[in-house]
């Protein structure tokens, strides 16, 4: 008798293994990126925030070239992620941003957070990762001694930059991050460890 002809099976185990690893590899710098605030840094509860508990309201005043951290690029002080804003799910959110920075206009959209090597060279209202969160002309930015408001509610958790979209400026640093959190139960401000000097 004459054994059965052998067939060739693809080591399917193998194949998907490779894949997981491949898929792992990739999606890994997404998972880690912007870096988890709880337990880090310095939590305060600003001059520049009102909060009212009871209406699940707050309002927080930036200002822009607030001193010549990051050659004026930043927002109460704070560039590059070095400040998170954190809210609560379900909270109402205004944020107030007024321009004292003599040479330049700046702006805020809330954005995606954008991993450091896609950081892009502006952003304007179709960028704004959550309906109406941007100031007016983000691309143009205020002028010197004006000041615009965005309102927006925190609808579902996460992770978001508040990004200059005045062509360079993300790109040179001047964005923040802000937090819809579904763990926090009042908004506070968290300040990176080794922060520069900013506003309290």
């Amino acid at each position: 008798m004459t054994e059965p002809a052998k067939t060739y099976r693809r080591p399917r185990a193998r194949l998907h293994s490779w894949r997981r690893l491949v898929l792992a590899a990739l999606v890994a710098p997404l998972m880690a990126w912007p870096p988890a605030t709880a337990h880090a840094g310095k939590k305060i509860h600003p001059s520049w925030m009102e909060a009212d508990a009871s209406r699940k309201t707050v309002k927080f005043m930036l200002v822009s070239g607030w001193n010549a951290n990051n050659a004026a690029l930043n927002y109460n002080g704070y560039f590059e992620g070095g400040m998170t804003i954190v809210v609560p799910v379900g909270w109402r959110v205004e944020i107030t941003l007024r321009n004292r920075d003599g040479n330049y206009s700046h702006s805020i959209v809330v954005t995606v957070p954008y991993l450091p090597d896609a950081i892009p060279e502006n952003a304007g209202y179709r960028d704004a990762a959550i309906k109406r969160a941007f100031t007016t002309e983000p691309e143009k930015g205020l002028f010197a001694n004006t000041e615009d408001t965005l309102r927006f509610k925190t609808k579902k958790p996460g992770k978001y930059h508040l990004f200059c979209g005045v062509p360079g400026h993300g790109r040179g640093g001047m964005w923040t991050l802000f937090e819809s959190s579904d763990q926090a139960d009042a908004p506070y401000v968290l300040l990176a460890d080794g922060v520069e000097p900013g506003r309290e």
